[in-house]
C-alpha cells in the first residue's frame, strides 16, 4: 500500500490542528473534522498582576494576551507550541517543560523563595497544577479563561474512516472518550489511532476493529515521531 495515501484525520480544535499539521510536515492528505471548540469565558475578568505566568496551552496564551498589554512578564510554558506562541505574542519564556508533571516536579525540587504565580487555564484540565503546587506551599491564582466544548464527528470524518485508510492523533482522554463514542456506529476500513500517552490509549482498551499506537513519551515531539513511523510503516 502507498502510505502517502493514508489520510490524517484531525479532530482537535481548528487552530491547534492546523498548527500540528504544519509541524508534522508529511505529504499525506489531511481532513479537518474538529470535535472540539474553544469557547472564551470570563472575558471581562480582571486578572491579578502576578509574575511569573504559567501557560499550558497556546489557547491560554492567546486569551491571556487579549486581556493585557503587558509583555514584560516572565512565563513558564508546557510544550514547545505553547512556548512558541508565548514568544510570538511578546512574552519572555523563562523555561519550557515537555509536560505538566515536569513543571510540577521542577518546583518540588526548587529551593528558591515561593513566589505567587498566575496560571490562566481551561475549565477542565488533565492535571490540577494549582492544587499540586499549592500542596508544596505555592500560592497560585488560576483564572478560567476558556472552555472546551465537544461536538460529534462530522459526516465527512465518518465517511472517510469507513472508506479508506485513516490515522487519527489522539491528544487527551476527553477527546478520546468522545471519539470512542463516535466509533460505536462506524465500521472502519483501516483505522490507526496514535495516542499521546498510555492513559489516553486506555480509553480504547475494550474496543476492536482498529489499531492503537502509543507515543514513547507523553509529549508532542514523541507523538509526531510515532505518527511519522506509522505513516511510513
Amino acid at each position: 500500500m502507498n502510505t502517502t495515501n493514508k489520510t490524517l484525520l484531525m479532530i482537535r480544535a481548528a487552530t491547534q490542528s492546523s498548527d500540528f499539521v504544519a509541524e508534522l510536515k508529511v505529504a499525506n492528505p489531511v481532513v479537518y473534522a474538529p470535535m472540539v471548540n474553544i469557547e472564551p469565558l470570563n472575558v471581562d475578568q480582571v486578572l491579578p498582576n502576578v509574575d511569573p505566568v504559567i501557560f499550558t496551552s497556546s489557547n491560554a496564551v492567546r486569551l491571556y494576551a487579549d486581556k493585557t498589554q503587558n509583555r514584560t512578564i516572565d512565563t513558564l510554558c508546557v510544550g514547545t507550541v505553547t512556548a512558541r506562541t508565548a514568544t510570538r505574542f511578546g512574552f519572555r519564556v523563562l523555561q519550557s517543560f515537555e509536560h505538566a508533571q515536569g513543571l510540577v516536579e521542577h518546583f518540588r525540587r526548587s529551593t528558591k523563595p515561593k513566589k505567587p504565580m498566575l496560571y490562566p487555564r481551561a475549565e477542565t484540565v488533565s492535571l490540577d497544577i494549582a492544587h499540586k503546587l499549592g500542596e508544596i506551599g505555592y500560592h497560585i491564582s488560576d483564572p478560567v479563561l476558556y472552555r472546551q466544548s465537544f461536538q460529534p464527528l462530522s459526516k465527512e470524518g465518518r465517511e472517510k474512516i469507513e472508506s479508506s485508510p485513516v490515522l487519527v492523533p489522539i491528544f487527551s482522554r476527553e477527546i478520546a472518550k468522545r471519539f470512542r463514542e463516535s466509533l460505536i456506529s462506524i465500521n472502519p476500513c483501516d483505522l490507526t489511532l496514535v495516542c499521546i500517552s498510555t492513559p489516553v490509549a486506555a480509553i480504547f482498551t475494550d474496543s476492536s476493529g482498529f489499531s492503537v499506537e502509543i507515543a514513547q513519551k507523553p509529549t508532542r515531539a514523541a507523538l509526531i515521531e510515532k505518527i511519522k513511523a506509522c505513516l511510513s510503516a
